[in-house]
């Protein structure tokens, strides 16, 4: 029982995957995004950046993360200065990353290996085998192979967006479950949180300082077994709690607070900076 308990308080920091400077909490750019979108996260780097344990998530990001900032690093941007704020939302294999920053237009051909100028409603945008790219007025946006249209369309306020549509409702409501003063927020549901009976989605929140401060909600199916859900996890609170202060995590286990509202837990705690490097690695181990 020992090393599910402990995956699962990782979980908390892995289940990642506001700036100052014009981007404010990111929803202003949630219009370009998706219908279809199953997991959105917005990094306020801007706000971020300054905080060594930001450093250590970066330096430890999940594969996927950490190839999107190889990506901008081999095209003569830098993750953490350059880019202010980066919004991606992904639906199956299908993606789409949206960056406000000091971006200009003479790195975008560095993103797209062998790619040929398109044009969709008067915007050029850069197609290559699996990556398309563009500058929406002062944005750049990325998407996988055939993702490009929508968003100009959505940005010309033609298209369906995450915002609107009704087939986007679940999304809105797990990004309205947390807090989007966060530095980093998530939300996602169906594939993105894996298949499962008993839960319906999940909605992180990050903010980075000294240490960094975590909250993770799950919406939960009502099954009409809540009770004895809930029963079960109080009853384990205990034994996780251990555990983590046995693995030198004891920070991390005395602010570990859980909650319930209906059929929504909520767990939120405080990652010292030095067990946040280990906690990550628990959570690699996944």
């Amino acid at each position: 029982m020992r090393k599910p308990l402990l995956v699962a308080a990782a979980c908390v920091v892995l289940f990642v995957v506001p700036a100052r400077a014009e981007a404010g909490d990111g929803k202003k750019l949630l219009p370009l995004l998706s219908e279809r979108a199953e997991m959105v996260a917005l990094f306020d780097i801007a706000d971020a950046r300054d905080a060594a344990t930001f450093d250590t998530l970066l330096d430890n990001a999940p594969a996927k993360l950490a190839d999107l900032v190889a990506r901008l690093t081999a095209a003569g941007l830098d993750a953490r200065q350059d880019v202010d704020t980066m919004l991606i939302a992904s639906h199956g294999e299908a993606y789409q990353v949206v960056l406000e920053g000091r971006i200009g237009k003479d790195q975008l051909a560095g993103l797209v290996a062998g790619g040929s100028v398109e044009k969709h409603r008067g915007v050029r945008y850069w197609a290559g085998p699996d990556t398309e790219v563009a500058m929406l007025g002062k944005r750049l946006v990325l998407t996988s192979s055939g993702e490009m249209t929508g968003v100009i369309d959505r940005h010309k306020k033609k298209g369906r967006s995450l915002m609107k549509s009704p087939d986007a409702a679940a999304i809105r409501g797990l990004i309205a479950l947390i807090d989007a003063r966060h530095d980093v927020w998530i939300a996602a549901f169906g594939s993105a949180v894996g298949s499962s009976d008993t839960i319906e989605g999940m909605a992180l929140g990050m903010t980075f300082g000294a240490d960094l401060a975590v909250e993770v909600r799950a919406q939960l199916a009502d099954t009409g077994q809540l009770d004895m859900m809930k029963a079960a996890l109080d009853a384990a609170l205990p034994q996780l709690v251990q555990q983590l202060e046995q693995v030198g995590l004891k920070g991390f286990a005395s602010s570990l607070v859980v909650e319930w509202d209906g059929p929504v837990v909520a767990a939120g705690a405080t990652v010292p900076a030095d067990e946040l490097a280990m906690l990550l690695g628990l959570a690699a181990m996944m």
